[in-house]
């Protein structure tokens, strides 16, 4: 049995099985109007210019997707990079497959072929999962699914939609990794937030560095568990590997919900963050099924 491809079958789309069953067709590039719900906002015009130069010696080798409009047209579904090298290398036509999908296949689609190509930063990817999330009603669990992702990296991604613009463009920028983004959003408070983030970016920290700095910030505000004295050695050093997978794991099986790991010398304690009502009742039902 072959094994299915990322998400909600964008292979099949651009595979060769199915090139070979949906005939290629060659169609002017001035009637292919890009995908309005195209999550990557930002083309790196180095990449672009290479791929322009390929296109010039090669030709276009994987078709793009599109859909036919009511006006005659197309609609980009997948390959708006090669569409635009297409346009920068002065090409007339281009090879497409038409496939015919709805608005919110159209979406998926775009979503998921940006992801299996890494080409979408953190906050293009969190807009994209926004719009899924808006424009048609589906809840984290089945946008995890159609993606190919865990429940809780959609949550923790969409987390960072909630941050200040400015922390949004440090992440978009490369200065912050979505961990460092994550733990800034322990503070509840915009200028706050922004001011960890440079700090965090201008001093190198880890990610549980960070999570130690944002701690610090947010107990001095008496919104986060404070270590006590026998605690404080071990949680003001370097955690180690062992108790940061443990936090990863706990982490991960609660989607999404931060948890503090505070080891004193004959024990400690595991102190999970909720952020309302809806995450306490689901941990509430977590902890009474054991």
């Amino acid at each position: 049995m072959r094994k299915r491809g990322l998400g909600t079958g964008f292979g099949g789309l651009i595979s060769p099985t199915s090139t070979e069953q949906a005939a290629l067709q060659e169609v002017p590039v001035g009637t292919i109007i890009p995908n309005p719900s195209q999550p990557r906002a930002v083309f790196e015009q180095g990449a672009l210019d290479d791929l322009t130069d390929s296109i010039k010696q090669h030709g276009i080798l994987q078709p793009l997707v599109v859909t036919r409009l009511p006006s005659g047209d197309y609609q980009l579904i997948a390959g708006e990079r090669r569409l635009r090298a297409a346009r920068q290398a002065g090409l007339e036509t281009v090879p497409v497959v038409i496939k015919e999908v709805s608005a919110q296949q159209q979406l998926e689609l775009a979503l998921i072929e940006n992801i299996q190509r890494a080409d979408l930063d953190p906050i293009e990817e969190a807009r994209a999962y926004a719009m899924l999330e808006d424009q048609f009603s589906l809840k984290h669990g089945e946008i995890a699914q159609r993606v190919g992702k865990s429940r809780s990296t959609i949550s923790e991604t969409l987390g960072l939609l909630k941050l200040p613009v400015e922390v949004q463009q440090m992440v978009s920028a490369g200065r912050l990794t979505v961990g460092h983004a994550n733990a800034l959003a322990g503070l509840r408070n915009a200028r706050k937030e922004i001011a960890a983030a440079q700090h965090i970016a201008e001093q190198g920290l880890s990610v549980r560095k960070a999570e130690q700095y944002v701690a610090q910030l947010s107990a001095a505000d008496g919104r986060e568990i404070a270590p006590t004295k026998r605690e404080q050695t071990r949680t003001t050093s370097s955690a180690t590997p062992e108790d940061e997978s443990v936090v990863r794991a706990l982490e991960e099986r609660l989607e999404g919900m931060r948890v503090q790991l505070l080891r004193s010398e004959r024990g400690g304690r595991v102190v999970i963050h909720f952020d309302n009502e809806e995450m306490l009742s689901s941990l509430y039902d977590r902890l009474m099924s054991l």
